[in-house]
């Protein structure tokens, strides 16, 4: 249809979401050029583009997509039509794109805004946790890696079941890192809890689960805080290999702390860089240009002694943080490590 019509725009968005996936995705770029000039008054179309741009690691490109889009969903709600989901859907991906450059304040902005649309929304909702904005605390907190934050996002009543568990996957994450076990525990139980009562049942033939990926991240960064790095690892590894396949899909859109490059963070955090290394650049191949993936192969490649590495991972993220605050910690390591060598 494409070929025959290439202003239908079903055709360009069915195209765009066949092959919103890091292997497939170059294939729909030529669609995602196209979608926002088919229908610019669309603001879910003129969004659309930056699925792929988003899983090509083009962050420009999303910031721009986005940025449309949003324009676009105000007009809509300042003439009384409906906009403001539209609104919260490319806010996500925008904010993605933002984190993945380092420019945390315009992140931060992008979410204020956001937590207005909630509270305007949502009739006595208590902030960003309510509905689908929990999903921006979730992610905000966990792409800074300011675990004390997302160990601090609680649950509100009348949580939707993917919300919920989203909170206590990141409480669980959050306390693992921050070095709470007590509290690691805690959340990773409540996330047990949630997945048995909603998603146990009725799951023949299926490999995994919907929030299974998230609870085998919970029990991988618990069995770290607790000592045990050898189940920490296959836990994690385990993941990553069934993401691979094809197996899993995350709860959060768009996925942020891919499982094998979190596979990386265990192993750099049990002091094994050459073994880190090698998972920070498979994680890159599958999410190109996600900072956390840059930073962590620049810091793998210098504990490991590879200068060479640490020197194009840490010139290729300060490319990538041009717009970022002077004073971001890994620009800052970046520009010194550079410097000196």
């Amino acid at each position: 249809v494409s070929r025959e019509h290439a202003d239908h725009p079903g055709a360009a968005h069915y195209i765009i979401h066949s092959y919103d996936h890091a292997p497939l995705a170059a294939q729909a770029l030529p669609a995602a050029r196209r979608y926002g000039q088919i229908a610019p008054a669309a603001s879910h179309a003129v969004h659309m583009p930056s699925h792929i741009y988003t899983q090509l690691g083009m962050w420009e490109d999303s910031i721009r997509a986005n940025l449309a889009s949003i324009a676009v969903a105000r007009r809509a709600q300042a003439g009384g039509h409906p906009g403001t989901d539209d609104e919260l859907h490319a806010s996500r991906y925008l904010t993605y794109a933002y984190l993945q450059r380092g420019e945390q304040r315009a992140a931060a902005d992008v979410l204020e805004r956001v937590g207005a649309l909630g509270m305007a929304s949502h009739s006595g909702a208590a902030g960003m946790l309510h509905g689908s904005t929990i999903t921006f605390a979730v992610q905000s907190a966990l792409e800074r890696h300011d675990w004390a934050e997302a160990a601090a996002i609680a649950p509100t009543e009348g949580m939707s079941t993917g919300s919920l568990m989203l909170v206590h996957w990141a409480r669980a994450l959050g306390s693992a890192r921050g070095g709470d076990v007590a509290g690691a525990r805690k959340a990773t139980d409540e996330l047990q809890a949630v997945y048995d009562r909603e998603f146990r049942e009725g799951r023949e033939g299926m490999e995994w689960h919907a929030g299974e990926i998230e609870l085998q991240e919970a029990r991988a960064w618990l069995a770290q805080a607790e000592g045990q790095s050898d189940r920490a690892v296959a836990l994690m590894k385990d993941i990553a290999e069934k993401e691979k396949a094809g197996r899993g899909v995350p709860l959060i859109d768009p996925p942020i702390l891919p499982p094998r490059e979190q596979l990386g963070d265990l192993l750099l955090e049990q002091k094994r860089p050459k073994e880190a290394l090698a998972e920070y650049q498979a994680a890159l191949a599958a999410a190109p240009h996600r900072l956390d993936g840059l930073y962590g192969a620049a810091r793998a490649a210098r504990f490991s002694g590879n200068l060479a590495e640490a020197k194009r991972y840490f010139a290729e993220l300060e490319k990538l943080c041009s717009a970022a605050d002077p004073a971001f910690p890994a620009l800052v390591e970046a520009r010194e490590f550079l410097a000196a060598n």
